[in-house]
C-alpha cells in the first residue's frame, strides 16, 4: 500500500535507489554486508536493515495502542493511515508473513487486540477476523501453534499471544467461547517449570532480523515469555472474579 501514511519502522535516513522492486530488494538482502552494497551499515551510524524502510503491521498496532494509552491519538498524523493498513492487511488472512519483524503467526492477533482493547473501535473488524481465525486455529489440547519452522512451532509462545488476544477481545465486550480460554490456561499451565519454589517457562521468539533473515535471526527470552503468561493469568483471575 504505497503512500499509505502509516508509520514507518524504524527512525533514519533510507539509501535513496532509483527504482526498488523485489529483485533489488532481494540483492540487498543478499550483499548488504558487502562493504561496495550502497546499504552497507557503518559503524556509529543510523542505519535502516538493507537501506530500505518498512510498514510493519504489529510495530503499527504498537504504535496505536502507545498512542491510546497516553491520550494522544487526537494529535497524531499517522492513526487514519495505519488502520486502513492494518484493516486492510487483515482481510488477507495472510498470518505467517505479514509481519516482517515477528515471524509469530499469532503476534499479529495479540497486537491487534490489545490496541482494539486500548480504545481502538475502528479495529473492530479486524478483530472479528481474529477471533474467528483463533477460534478454528486452537488444536485440541488448546494450544495454539506457528509454522513448524518457527522455533518447533513456537507452541508457548503462539499459545500466550492467543490467549492474551482472547483476553483482550474478551474485555471490549466480543463473545469469546470459555473454553477456548481456559483450555489455552490449562496448556499453559502444563508447560510451567518449577525451579527453587520458582516458576517460568521455555521462552518463544518474540523479534527477528525480518525479511530474508526472519527464520534464522531471532531473539528468545524466558523472561519476556513467563511475564507475558503472568499477565494472562492475572487479566484472567480479575475477570473471573
Amino acid at each position: 500500500m504505497p503512500n499509505s501514511g502509516a508509520f514507518l519502522t524504524w527512525h533514519g535516513q533510507e539509501h535513496e535507489y532509483r527504482y526498488w522492486n523485489m529483485l533489488r530488494s532481494a540483492f540487498s538482502g543478499v550483499f548488504v554486508f558487502v562493504p561496495i552494497s550502497p546499504s552497507y551499515p557503518k559503524a556509529y551510524k543510523s542505519w535502516v536493515p538493507f537501506g530500505a524502510n518498512e510498514v510493519d503491521i504489529v510495530v503499527n498496532a504498537n504504535v496505536l495502542t502507545y498512542l491510546a494509552i497516553t491520550d494522544q491519538l487526537d494529535n497524531s498524523l499517522g492513526k487514519k493511515g495505519s488502520l486502513l493498513v492494518i484493516n486492510e492487511l487483515l482481510k488477507r488472512e495472510r498470518w505467517e508473513n505479514t509481519a516482517i519483524y515477528y515471524p509469530n503467526s499469532y503476534h499479529i492477533h495479540y497486537a491487534v487486540a490489545r490496541a482494539y482493547s486500548a480504545g481502538l473501535t475502528e479495529l473492530a473488524p479486524s478483530c472479528k477476523i481474529i477471533l474467528e481465525h483463533l477460534v478454528k486455529s486452537q488444536q485440541v489440547d488448546g494450544s495454539f501453534t506457528s509454522d513448524l519452522w518457527l522455533n518447533n512451532g513456537d507452541l508457548i509462545q503462539s499459545t500466550t499471544y492467543s490467549l492474551h488476544a482472547l483476553l483482550d477481545l474478551r474485555a471490549r465486550g466480543m463473545n469469546i467461547p470459555k473454553q477456548s480460554i481456559n483450555k489455552a490456561i490449562e496448556f499453559l499451565l502444563s508447560k510451567a517449570i518449577f525451579e527453587n519454589n520458582k516458576v517460568r517457562w521455555n521462552g518463544g521468539i518474540y523479534f527477528s532480523g525480518g525479511t530474508f533473515v526472519r527464520g534464522i535471526m531471532v531473539w528468545k527470552s524466558d523472561a519476556y515469555t513467563t511475564a507475558m503468561i503472568a499477565k494472562c493469568l492475572q487479566k484472567w483471575m480479575i475477570y473471573e472474579r
